[in-house]
């Protein structure tokens, strides 16, 4: 099996943190998403990055800052002055390129599944596809995503990506595993016209193949908005780091990461993030992103990314 991870959004909803910062190497607590969803991979499976060549630096640089043994490599999308592949096409080029001849699994650079590959792969037909589903606790969140409905085989018996009215609270991840014996068919499903990975599923699905459904469960965060992203440390923070930062006469409330490093004093931290190095003292901090050696004190801020000498705005606040 050869594992394929499609990383190549611009992140614009999460701008300024991605201006220069390719969304799937933001840091999440102390090393970047991408890195966190490698480690989750079984070394001896290679796996392959695919990238939009505009951003192909910061990933190389990413790349060589990994340690072994874990097989990585880069495929940098094909260039088109008429604007991005898109996912989908971008994947039936890396496929034809690199002359895969194993099963592929596909996952997203910025989607944190709660379940290890093992457990996805229990049970599954290796000549049918398999996709992970998550149900979401609020079925008005669903119109975001590929939205599925699950039969009594546990398979995909309706999708349809990005309903305005959804009908069922089951949703794709991102994560799918395409038999060998589709391969062929990619280039074909890229210029029919399916653009992303959600699409791609309501494609096969229309062909008649038999689609499997694996339920995740546990959290699972698709990281493209500033509250995702926050909310994706909820879990990184331990209880004693809790316990230590109260006592430093700071109030903590909602998914708030503080970096061992970093100095937290006498502040109120409502939904954010403080990176390494970094120093917050008498300040009341919502939504904030404070950068590694960032200093911030005496200040109310909102929905803001702190460095030394800035505070900019997300984008849509």
């Amino acid at each position: 099996m050869h594992v394929l991870i499609l990383a190549g959004g611009q992140g614009v909803r999460l701008r300024p943190l991605t201006t220069g910062c390719p969304k799937p190497l933001l840091l999440l607590g102390d090393r970047p998403i991408l890195t966190r969803i490698v480690e989750h991979i079984p070394a001896e499976l290679p796996v392959t990055i695919i990238v939009a060549p505009q951003l192909a630096a910061p990933f190389q640089r990413w790349q060589e800052s990994l340690s072994p043994p874990h097989n990585v490599r880069l495929y940098l999308e094909p260039y088109r002055e008429s604007g991005p592949l898109g996912p989908v096409r971008a994947l039936s080029a890396c496929v034809d390129e690199l002359e895969l001849e194993d099963d592929v699994l596909l996952l997203m650079g910025d989607s944190l599944l709660p379940f290890q590959l093992e457990q996805f792969f229990a049970g599954a037909d290796s000549q049918a596809l398999r996709l992970a589903a998550y149900r979401l606790p609020d079925i008005s969140q669903a119109n975001r995503y590929g939205v599925l409905e699950i039969g009594a085989a546990e398979t995909v018996e309706h999708f349809v990506e990005k309903p305005a009215q959804p009908r069922s609270s089951w949703i794709f991840t991102g994560c799918l595993s395409l038999p060998q014996r589709l391969l062929p068919t990619l280039p074909r499903a890229g210029a029919e016209g399916p653009s992303n990975a959600g699409d791609l599923v309501a494609e096969y699905l229309r062909r008649g193949e038999r689609i499997e459904v694996y339920r995740a469960e546990g959290e699972w965060h698709d990281i493209g908005t500033l509250a995702s992203y926050l909310q994706a440390h909820h879990s990184l923070l331990s209880d004693s780091r809790r316990r230590s930062l109260v006592d430093q006469g700071n109030q903590l409330r909602g998914s708030v990461y503080v970096h061992p490093s970093a100095q937290v004093t006498h502040s109120v931290l409502q939904d954010c993030v403080v990176q390494a190095g970094a120093r917050v003292a008498n300040a009341d901090l919502s939504f904030c992103v404070v950068q590694p050696h960032a200093s911030i004190a005496g200040r109310q801020l909102r929905a803001k990314l702190i460095s030394n000498g800035s505070e900019l705005p997300f984008a849509g606040e």
